[in-house]
This record gives C-alpha cells, structure tokens and sequence, in this order.
C-alpha cells in the first residue's frame, strides 16, 4: 500500500478492527506477507483484546518510509505489534495506547532496523517500545 499523504482511519461508529494485518508463517505456514508503506498514516484502529491496533506484523515484513501510525489501540502493540522484520526510515509512532504494553510498539519476536533513532516514537501509553524478554525494547 503506498500513497500520497493518504490516511487510512476507522469510521466513528464502526466496531473495533485492526487496520492492516500481514500475515507470514507464523500466522499462516504458506504466507509470505509483505507491506511497504510510503507517506501513509493509519490511525484510529481499535484490534479490542488482540494485538497491534495500527498494524498487525504476524511473520511477514513492514517497510516503513515517512509514515505515521497514530492514534491505535491494542493489547499489546497499539500502534504495531511486530513477529519478524519491521524497517522503519523517517516515520512517527505517537499516541497509540495498549491495555498491557508497548503502546507503541511491541516487539514479539524478530528485528526492528534500524534502531528507532530516525524515527519519532513518543506519546504512547503505557510504554513507546517493549519487548518480549529475552529481547530488548527496540526503542
């Protein structure tokens, strides 16, 4: 999905949905998920009791080029919760809350390149990054 300062929101009275899932083998042995996001904002998705409001990185692949993902609820992962490879370059994660923790970001499994340093992650409750241990929060 890639667009021109386009942004992917939930109507107000629709019920709670994650906005982007991507499924890889961890969700479903034969997939091999891949979303590249470019001047994208996803925001207001609501995933309730399941994890990654905004977006929902099951064991496929995130690429993320000066994009946002704002304003998401979750479990676990407001904004995202990850499996596997998450690139970000130039993007936000802000003000995303979950019910336990990383309201930003949550990091299950795999790797988040490069370190969040070019990327603004602040605003979110109760935690911008967490990790499963033995991982370390990505930021």
């Amino acid at each position: 999905m890639t667009g021109l300062a386009t942004e992917i929101a939930r109507a107000s009275n629709a019920p709670s949905f994650r906005i982007i899932e991507v499924d890889g083998p961890s969700q479903v042995l034969s997939a091999q998920g891949r979303l590249t996001l470019s001047t994208v904002t996803i925001s207001n998705g609501d995933a309730g009791l399941g994890v990654g409001g905004g977006i929902a990185n099951l064991g496929g692949s995130v690429t993320m080029t000066a994009s946002g993902v704002r304003a998401n609820h979750a479990s676990y992962g407001g904004g995202i919760y990850t499996d596997s490879a998450l690139t970000t370059t130039a993007s936000s994660v802000t003000g995303n809350t979950s019910g336990f923790n990383g309201g930003g970001i949550y990091q299950n499994a795999g790797s988040v390149t490069p370190p969040l340093l070019f990327n603004r992650v602040a605003g979110n409750v109760p935690h911008d990054c967490a990790a499963t241990a033995p991982l370390t929060a990505p930021c």
